[in-house]
């Protein structure tokens, strides 16, 4: 199975957030745009829709003839047992993120060219025997960028494409060696015990990743006490005894008793949705919203948190995880329909630093 889109209307069922710790009885009165009042009051939907809202949106399909002998690379990652395949030919990529799936709208062929469309909503692109359709679910422009290069020369068109969008930075050194993570060392005792390993096995590690769940509830963004009572410490120890830099999984949801959750909420940096309850997904059984990443003020308000809890005490690294975007399909704030602009929620959730962190002259890895 894969994620919703937010089409099905289905996704309104979800109960809303808003309410008391764990989200138990909750009763919520919202308005669905455009069209008449509904009532959703514990999962329990009733709704008199009376007309339809015309939009300023459409939909876009693109077809390009193929060769039957084509070669298609790219589209971005489908992993964890979804795609082993590098070779695109005969194949419908579905233009949206989810866990595992994070799709980039680009791809070069053998026959010396690649293609890019600039438009990050939700579609798919058909890598059909005799052509290649792109197909956007809901767009207000029609933006595609194509380069040529002798057949082959996958360099120079990587060279090309990248001359246009931007070029990744040369990666820290630390990056580049043996890095430690599992699922999932559960208290700061393991941790410091583990440095204590290496350090009497003489292994060179270069980074330890403290992975999910290390905090509370969803949303602190920082470690629960009760476990972690001394981060700094452990950073410190962990440098002496390894030498090696430490991450910690950063997760842009937000339940309800977060100790950021009413803060966020009232300051309105949290992700809206189109029909007003305003979850994003559920995880472990509780229900929760995402920080608006497209919002400044959501990634300083993310910012000003992670400095007081890991970056000043010597934790200065943070796996961007769990950033898929809208999972119902739904807007966010600040970028509109989730539809539209739906893939680059995971770049705006890295973008917290702007501004932040570089006066430390740290950037995410």
């Amino acid at each position: 199975m894969r994620d919703p889109t937010g089409n099905e209307w289905s996704a309104l069922i979800d109960p809303p957030l808003e309410g008391p710790g764990g989200n138990q009885g909750l009763a919520h009165d919202t308005t669905l745009p455009y069209q008449s009042s509904f009532t959703l009051r514990n999962g329990d939907l009733v709704a008199n829709i009376q007309n339809d809202f015309r939009s300023s949106s459409f939909e876009a399909w693109f077809s390009f003839s193929s060769d039957e002998d084509e070669q298609f690379y790219g589209t971005g990652q489908q992993a964890c047992c979804n795609d082993h395949s590098v070779n695109k030919k005969g194949q419908v990529v579905d233009l949206m993120n989810y866990n595992s799936h994070v799709t980039l709208p680009v791809y070069m062929s053998n026959k010396g060219y690649l293609q890019y469309f600039n438009m990050p909503g939700q579609g798919r692109i058909e890598f059909g025997h005799q052509r290649t359709r792109f197909v956007a679910s809901e767009a207000t422009v029609v933006d595609y960028w194509i380069t040529t290069a002798p057949p082959g020369d996958y360099d120079s068109l990587q060279q090309q494409f990248t001359a246009v969008t931007g070029r990744q930075p040369t990666p820290p050194d630390f990056m580049l060696g043996y890095q430690q993570s599992k699922l999932r060392y559960f208290n700061q005792t393991q941790v410091e015990d583990l440095a204590q390993r290496f350090h009497d096995e003489q292994v060179n590690v270069s980074l330890i990743v403290v992975d999910f769940f290390a905090w509370k509830f969803q949303g602190d963004w920082s470690f629960d006490e009760s476990v972690w009572p001394d981060p700094a410490a452990m950073a410190q120890r962990v440098k002496e005894l390894t030498g090696a830099e430490m991450m910690v999984s950063l997760w842009p949801s937000v339940e309800d008793k977060s100790v950021n959750y009413l803060a966020l909420q009232q300051q309105g940096l949290l992700a809206t949705t189109r029909d007003g309850t305003g979850i994003q997904d559920s995880f472990e059984g509780v229900y929760t919203r995402l920080v608006d990443s497209t919002n400044p003020d959501g990634r300083q308000f993310l910012w000003k948190r992670l400095n007081e809890s890991y970056f000043s005490k010597g934790i200065h690294n943070f796996w961007i995880d769990q950033a898929d975007g809208g999972t119902l399909g739904e807007p966010f704030q600040n970028n509109g329909q989730d539809l539209i602009r739906g893939i680059p929620y995971s770049r705006t959730f890295t973008q917290y630093f702007i501004g932040t962190q570089v006066g430390p002259k740290k950037f995410i890895w």
